[in-house]
């Protein structure tokens, strides 16, 4: 988890912006893959599979969130220093 939210940083303090929004991307792909993933053997309600599968995909994303968070600060950061 350290070496992704270092990566994080060293990608988001690049000229070029795209490079900080790589691992979000790839984080966000994989909460998609996950909530795809979900098995459901028919007995459940309607609810319960919407609940399930919402927060399947929050809990997938609270890494993105921070990522994002990181990659935000930093771009901040870098266009405050660029003027």
């Amino acid at each position: 988890m350290t070496g992704i939210i270092i990566l994080q940083i060293f990608l988001s303090k690049r000229q070029n912006k795209w490079l900080g929004l790589i691992l979000p991307i790839i984080n966000v792909i994989f909460s998609i893959r996950a909530v795809l993933g979900i098995n459901f053997d028919g007995g459940e309600s309607i609810s319960t599979i919407v609940m399930e599968t919402i927060m399947t995909f929050l809990v997938w994303n609270i890494l993105t969130g921070v990522l994002s968070d990181i990659y935000f600060t930093c771009r901040e950061k870098f266009k405050k220093s660029k003027i």
